[in-house]
């Protein structure tokens, strides 16, 4: 699956599952199909949890989700990680439920303008979609199988309406600019020593050095600079003096302050700036490339991903507004992300 849509579902979904192999796709499908069939017999008996217009979402297909994004956030920040509270002081789960809530209707609503439009998937795309939810589902454990209700017809239903909307997103932003000038794009890699002009207190709190502290800082700014232009090996002189996390940055216009941007994107390669000065102290800029070719390349993809997503967000929003929407609370507040075992590929 292409990762062009901007979705952090699909993005979860490119990243967790790869289709490997040629399998008996026909054989598959039609088995797929049958339990597709018995499944939409069964939950026709079933209360709904969200209906978007006229399509009506299940708590099986909703739970799938669910398990995605707790792939993606346990293995590295624990399952306490729901109970954590934002910066707005909502709890991490109430915010991951809302965006699975808000990535269905919109995942429905695509899918339903895409039968409007004629967009359809193809048989070597159902193909990819229903393999890929096979592997996904050979690793999802028997128990939450059976305690969610997730079955291979739920999974490749899921997939589905995914590679359906990447595709839907793919036409309609295909007249989108996709011009982007070198200078637009331009990265440039620097390594840099960073002395500090502030300090950090007993509460936390970021505060600047004294006078008389700044002044001594300069100096050993100064002496640096003076002795780095002497170094064969700058990088190394560089990490063992920088009181910065890392000392190589790439970049390009707007992703560092002012200052340092602009005696960086003055620099060609080779160059050593000045003592540079900003809020946070004073730099050592060494211009490793004033053109980097790869990061320049990605970084054009980056602009055109943004103008097509900006663009079809604007189409969403119209659709947006011609849906019903309803959600059914008593089966809404069953989803949890909480109990939901993670089982990993072996």
């Amino acid at each position: 699956m292409k990762k062009i849509y901007k979705s952090f579902l699909l993005l979860i979904l490119a990243a967790s599952f790869v289709v490997t192999g040629c399998q008996n796709g026909q054989n598959k499908e039609q088995t797929n199909k049958a339990k597709s069939s018995e499944e939409e017999e069964s939950q026709s008996q079933e209360p709904y949890a969200i209906k978007v217009g006229d399509e009506t979402v299940f708590y099986n297909e909703i739970m799938v989700y669910v398990l995605l994004l707790k792939q993606q956030y346990e293995p590295s920040l624990g399952e306490q990680i729901w109970d954590y509270n934002t910066s707005n002081e909502t709890r991490f789960e109430d915010m991951a439920k809302e965006e699975v809530m808000d990535e269905i209707i919109q995942l429905k609503i695509i899918s339903n303008k895409a039968k409007e439009l004629g967009i359809e998937l193809d048989e070597d795309e159902k193909e990819e979609a229903l393999e890929t939810a096979t592997e996904h589902f050979n690793v999802i454990s028997d128990n939450d199988k059976e305690k969610y209700g997730i079955t291979l017809g739920t999974l490749d239903k899921v997939y589905c309406d995914n590679l359906l909307a990447s595709k839907v997103f793919d036409i309609k932003t295909s007249d989108t600019d996709t011009e982007v000038s070198d200078e637009e794009a331009r990265q440039i890699t620097v390594w840099q020593i960073l002395i500090k002009t502030t300090k950090q207190d007993l509460n936390g709190e970021i505060i600047a050095l004294t006078e008389e502290q700044q002044k001594d800082a300069l100096k050993k700014a100064k002496n640096l600079l003076k002795k780095g232009k002497k170094e064969e090996d700058f990088k190394t002189f560089a990490k063992e003096n920088t009181e910065a996390d890392k000392v190589e940055y790439t970049f390009g216009r707007g992703d560092m302050n002012e200052e340092v941007e602009e005696a960086a994107f003055r620099l060609t390669t080779g160059q050593f700036s000045g003592v540079v000065v900003s809020e946070d102290g004073y730099h050592i800029l060494y211009c490793v490339n004033d053109f980097d070719e790869n990061a320049t390349a990605d970084k054009k993809e980056d602009i055109i991903m943004e103008r097509q997503t900006r663009y079809f967000q604007e189409i969403y929003k119209e659709w947006l507004e011609s849906y019903e929407v309803t959600v059914n609370d008593k089966e809404w507040n069953k989803v949890s992300f909480k109990e939901l075992e993670v089982s990993e590929e072996e």
